[in-house]
């Protein structure tokens, strides 16, 4: 009887390991297999370029075990993460046409993304011939209204990007050339307007000049005023010209004011008559 209950015993006991052990190995392997459909679903999210979910699927992993490789893919999906910020900054500010930016943000992108890194390099060079463009273009606006300076400026920002582009060069060079024709032919008429304020100057101004020019600068004037000229006058070794202005009234004419005018410079004044004072019109 005894040898009958420990043939019992053993078996049971021999079941219960082979049960346990298989409990035991369908958790392990479920265990696994959790960590493999982990590990592979967060590379599918770096594949995306999705980071946020590769990081969090990654970090889940871990749980079930520790993983130095696991731990370097979330620093690398961290830094890639930082590295698409970046580029979408870079382009946002491409599509701003702010290129200049866009350049210097392009060149921070690093090479832990190739795709990314040899997109940014791309669009380096794309934003230097839309730079070129666009500042050639504001150039050629600018020399369309004379204003040659302020067009070398723009293709002096060029330049700053491409010394060498010679296109934007021959451009300089041709403004320079134009900048210095204008500036000949603004000093040439300067000169001739001095000369001719020097020949006016020297030969002065005549009584119906003199008459002109008052009217030319009384504000208060009226519909009917007329200005004649009176006579001559010396003050303080000047000679003038009395210019007598007044309104024809019919049977009588009311004085409005008396001018004084340079004859040899032409410059006119009114005469206050209680200060006995002049008063610049021109």
């Amino acid at each position: 009887m005894n040898n009958k209950i420990k043939k019992i015993v053993i078996i049971s006991m021999v079941i219960f390991i082979a049960i346990a052990g298989a409990v035991f190995g369908t958790y392990k392997y479920n265990m696994v297999q959790s960590y493999n459909n982990l590990i592979n679903e967060a590379n599918q999210y770096m594949d995306g370029g999705e980071y946020d979910k590769a990081i969090a699927v990654f970090n889940q992993s871990l749980s079930y075990k520790k993983d130095t490789n696991v731990e370097r893919s979330i620093t690398l999906a961290k830094r890639l993460k930082e590295v698409k910020v970046i580029y979408d900054n870079g382009i946002k500010q491409m599509s701003d046409k702010n290129y200049s930016e866009a350049i210097e943000t392009f060149k921070k992108v690093t090479k832990e993304d190739s795709k990314i890194y040899d997109n940014a390099k791309k669009k380096i060079e794309e934003c230097k011939k839309q730079f070129t463009a666009l500042n050639i273009q504001k150039a050629s606006n600018s020399a369309k209204n004379n204003k040659y300076e302020e067009a070398n400026k723009y293709l002096d920002e060029v330049l700053k990007l491409d010394s060498n582009n010679a296109e934007v060069k021959k451009l300089k060079d041709a403004y320079d050339k134009k900048d210095k024709e204008e500036q000949d032919k603004i000093k040439a008429e300067q000169q001739e307007k001095q000369k001719e304020e020097a020949k006016k100057s020297s030969s002065g101004v005549t009584q119906q000049q003199a008459c002109k020019i008052v009217e030319r600068y009384v504000k208060h004037k009226g519909v009917k005023t007329i200005f004649e000229y009176d006579h001559d006058e010396n003050r303080n070794g000047v000679n003038y010209y009395v210019i007598h202005a007044f309104d024809d009234m019919g049977d009588h004419i009311a004085t409005s004011g008396w001018y004084y005018v340079d004859k040899k410079t032409g410059k006119a004044y009114e005469w206050d008559l209680v200060s006995d004072n002049f008063i610049l019109l021109n």
